[in-house]
């Protein structure tokens, strides 16, 4: 799915966790999309986390990056990602996080992820999946 350096943290104690944090790069294997550590800095918003005795403030990407990202894979998993994050998703911002490497919309592994959302949102997602920047 994705290549570039991260480092994996996992608590493998009654229900199993795991935490990826990106270092210099994320890079989709499918579409050789990629965005540097800068670029998710650059669009990141900080927000708390919530554990059962403390909490912690973390940069989260954007819905929008997210969503970018989660179409590049091309998984059917990151496609019902997508749906639940496109309803109040900027789609001019999504479509120019999309904008690395070559045309996503005519890639093989965009077809699953298109077949979940055109249903959900037909007029506005067709600008998306259409685009060839």
């Amino acid at each position: 799915m994705y290549s570039g350096r991260y480092l994996a943290y996992v608590k493998d104690e009654v229900l199993p966790v795991t935490i990826d944090l990106l270092v210099d790069e994320l890079q989709c294997r499918q579409t050789d999309a990629s965005w540097s550590y800068q670029y998710f800095e650059d669009h990141s918003v900080e927000k708390t986390v919530e554990g059962s005795g403390e909490s912690v403030r973390v940069q989260v990407p954007t819905e929008e990056l997210l969503i970018a990202v989660k179409l590049h894979s091309g998984r059917l998993t990151d496609a019902r990602d997508v749906v639940a994050l496109i309803e109040d998703a900027d789609l001019e911002k999504v479509e120019n996080h999309i904008d690395r490497g070559g045309s996503l919309a005519q890639h093989p592994s965009m077809q699953a992820a298109f077949s979940v959302i055109r249903p959900v949102h037909t007029t506005e997602t067709a600008s998306v999946t259409r685009s060839t920047r």
